[in-house]
């Protein structure tokens, strides 16, 4: 097990006819700060956090592999940990993607769910139906698919 870091406190040099007493730094100079070594701003793990580290953010990992899956925030609005599902945390309406495959599949594609789309639940893709007839569409099954309103992945 590591040990606590023992941190330096550093007495100030006062300027000459100072008001304050010359054994405050000499105190100062004698005092000792241990930071406990397993402190963290993260909590770490597979394991949702408990309610009391709520303020913390969430480095969830995988529990097989370790590796991880993101960065989680708690949510009082939502009652959920959640992350951003797309950079900065804006969903890209000017972009668009060539999606080859079945409508249907379209609700799981990049870890939606069927349903309606809400700020935490439903799909994050959707067909763009003003691209209909343009030159991709219907090849290979392929079709235009763009953002929904969607913005967070859950933590389950």
């Amino acid at each position: 097990m590591a040990e606590d870091i023992n941190l330096v406190v550093i007495a100030p040099v006062l300027p000459p006819g100072s008001c304050v007493s010359p054994e405050v730094p000499a105190l100062i100079g004698k005092t000792q700060v241990l930071f406990p070594s397993n402190y963290s701003l993260f909590i770490t793990g597979p394991n949702e956090p408990t309610v009391e580290q709520r303020d913390y953010s969430w480095l969830k990992t995988n529990s097989t592999t370790g590796v991880l899956i993101g960065v989680f925030q708690w949510s009082a609005l939502f009652g959920k940990w959640l992350k951003y599902h797309f950079p900065n945390g804006n969903v890209p309406s000017n972009e668009r993607l060539l999606y080859v495959s079945t409508e249907a599949s379209l609700e799981s594609f990049d870890g939606g769910e069927p349903g309606s789309v809400t700020a935490t639940t439903g799909p994050f893709w959707e067909k763009d139906k003003d691209t209909t007839g343009a030159t991709a569409t219907d090849y290979l099954s392929s079709m235009w698919i763009k953002p929904t309103g969607r913005i967070y992945d859950r933590s389950s």
